[in-house]
């Protein structure tokens, strides 16, 4: 990454009921591809600019980044994961639900989950009688979480095979999902600086010349 290329999570989520970004460490092109390979269709290349039709997915690289980024609005990992062990690399996925009022950012090396950081409304007194044993709250796809953190009205759930860290440090939960992501140099830029994924293809806050590229895979 270069001096000038940014790093961390600027993501405004007022304007969002549901949003999720993937970001693949690798070059734009060969993640276009690998990704057309697995929908079965071409990739269309430097889009910015230029219309764009249908509901495909819209890839771009921040100039100087190490990171492709891309719209993902499951909330299932089945694709990140996907893209880490096939391209022997390293995955975010970042993943928020006004609804529940829940966030998750999770990270991925070589097709396996290393780091889960989630966190939001403490449902626990309401719905407690309910929650199960595999909800996602109390384990990691069947693993004790590092950490299982109730305060101020939320829940906070964080498990990791590469690092500690220390409870005091999850509890400013915007700060240290931030942190995750500048620990990376990885950058999940305001809205203003997304490209449009419909219509004419561009960014209000950030011209062609703040990417890499930015490319198109459309569906079959």
């Amino acid at each position: 990454m270069s001096e000038s290329a940014k790093s961390g999570f600027e993501l405004g989520r007022e304007a969002y009921d549901e949003v999720g970004f993937v970001l693949v460490q690798g070059d734009v092109q060969k993640v276009s591809e690998h990704l057309a390979g697995i929908r079965q269709t071409r990739v269309r290349p430097d889009v910015y600019g230029r219309q764009i039709k249908g509901d495909g997915i819209l890839l771009f690289q921040p100039r100087g980044s190490r990171w492709t980024v891309f719209g993902y609005f499951t909330g299932e990992d089945q694709l990140p994961r996907r893209l880490s062990e096939e391209l022997s690399t390293t995955v975010l996925y970042y993943y928020h639900e006004d609804t529940s009022g829940w966030t998750y950012f999770s990270e991925y090396a070589q097709g396996k989950k290393v780091e889960t950081f989630t966190f939001g409304i403490d449902y626990s007194e309401e719905f407690g009688e309910f929650i199960g044993e595999d909800d996602g709250q109390t384990s990691d796809e069947g693993k004790p979480w590092d950490h299982n953190l109730k305060a101020g009205g939320q829940q906070i759930l964080f498990r990791s095979t590469k690092r500690q860290v220390p409870e005091q440090q999850l509890l400013q939960t915007e700060a240290f999902l931030n942190q995750g992501f500048e620990e990376r140099a990885a950058w999940l830029p305001p809205a203003e600086c997304i490209p449009n994924t419909s219509g004419k293809c561009e960014a209000k806050g950030l011209g062609p010349e703040g990417f890499e590229g930015v490319h198109y895979v459309p569906n079959r």
